[in-house]
């Protein structure tokens, strides 16, 4: 059976990923290519609010459809910002960010209730991203812990990180966001790298929890049907 390659933007950064996280090459059952933006940091991306960066992913997303890639995604839910961008100058399918998943989660759920966002860094994420993502712009919205040792991880200090401590701090903002927010009845995690905590979020949360994974299984799965559409076809008479 012809099978779909997924080609995955990556962040310059260095640090554990664990089981579950896009970075992770075991997370998927079906082929996946990589390309590494210099200079594409997580504090750089995760502040981002122009196009400096636009040029550099587009260069690293054409080659990976060169190598064979039929579908284009990335490894952090900021670059929702350049989600309209990517679209209209690449020659396959692109979903930039988890966030793309908002708008549609939001018509799924009962009369009075909202999809709140889990990001990396609450300050930063706002309407240029929102608006990228096709969300309402006054989606709730609540960040991991400023001084936590998850967010330290992602941005360079690996001395205190391990799965339990980023765990913590993937709760801490869960209690925040169900606090500040009651109505809150699904939750889309922007981050990337909470997708191994998303069974622990959903436990503490208790309402649906999306993610980046869940964009991709549905993003490939399109992709995979049409390759296969396009295979040849082999007759057994």
């Amino acid at each position: 059976m012809a099978t779909a390659t997924l080609g995955i933007l990556m962040l310059d950064n260095a640090f554990d990923r664990f089981p579950g996280d896009l970075g992770n090459p075991a997370s998927f059952d079906f082929p996946v290519l990589y390309a590494r933006t210099p200079g594409a940091t997580t504090e750089a991306i995760t502040t981002i609010s122009d196009d400096a960066f636009l040029a550099p992913f587009t260069a690293g997303a054409l080659r990976l459809v060169e190598q064979g890639a039929h579908g284009i995604v990335t490894s952090c839910g900021f670059l929702a910002i350049y989600q309209r961008e990517l679209a209209g100058c690449l020659p396959v399918p692109v979903a930039t960010s988890a966030l793309l998943q908002v708008a549609w989660v939001e018509r799924l759920l009962p009369a009075g209730k909202r999809v709140g966002v889990l990001t990396f860094n609450g300050k930063s994420l706002g309407a240029p991203h929102l608006d990228g993502a096709g969300a309402r712009l006054d989606t709730p919205v609540v960040g991991l812990p400023e001084h936590g040792p998850f967010r330290r991880a992602l941005l360079g200090d690996r001395g205190i990180d391990s799965f339990a401590a980023r765990e913590a701090d993937a709760l801490i903002a869960t209690r925040q966001l169900m606090s500040r927010y009651p109505a809150t009845g699904a939750i889309v995690l922007e981050c990337t790298n909470l997708v191994p905590h998303a069974a622990a979020i959903r436990a503490e949360a208790g309402v649906p929890v999306y993610d980046v994974m869940t964009l991709v299984r549905w993003f490939h799965l399109g992709l995979q049907l049409a390759v296969f559409a396009r295979a040849p076809v082999t007759h057994l008479f």
